[in-house]
């Protein structure tokens, strides 16, 4: 026996969140991505929790940083941002990195090296929790 989640971002518009309730123990939403972009359905998605009673247990910012300073920029939007709908003392925050993080990178003429990710998850985690 475990315990069950859900991530919802803009990708989830439409959730029917009377028919999650049952089903997950916990949700964790898209905050936003890159530089101070809310995700669409940041609100929507934390009144349907707190309307259903499901446990948020937190939130995630999609990174596009190029440096470690960009990566900690995106904690303090996330931070602004967050702190509209919940209080900030309350909620997890993670650091998401993907493929298409790296995709971006190249894009701008900017190779990530593990290196780099670690450092950007290290600078994006110690804001986030000053």
């Amino acid at each position: 026996m475990g315990y069950y989640g859900i991530d919802v971002s803009y990708a989830q518009a439409n959730v029917d969140w009377a028919s999650v309730f049952p089903v997950v123990d916990f949700v964790i939403i898209r905050a936003g991505y890159g530089q101070g972009n809310e995700d669409t359905m940041l609100s929507s998605h934390i009144q349907g929790c707190i309307d259903n009673y499901l446990h948020m247990e937190g939130f995630y910012w999609f990174s596009y940083a190029l440096s470690q300073a960009d990566a900690i920029r995106e904690a303090e939007y996330a931070y602004n941002i967050l702190s509209q709908y919940v209080t900030p003392s309350n909620f997890v925050l993670w650091y998401d990195w993907e493929y298409d993080s790296d995709t971006w990178a190249e894009q701008q003429g900017v190779t990530i090296t593990n290196n780099d990710r670690i450092r950007f998850a290290e600078g994006f985690c110690d804001k986030a929790i000053e």
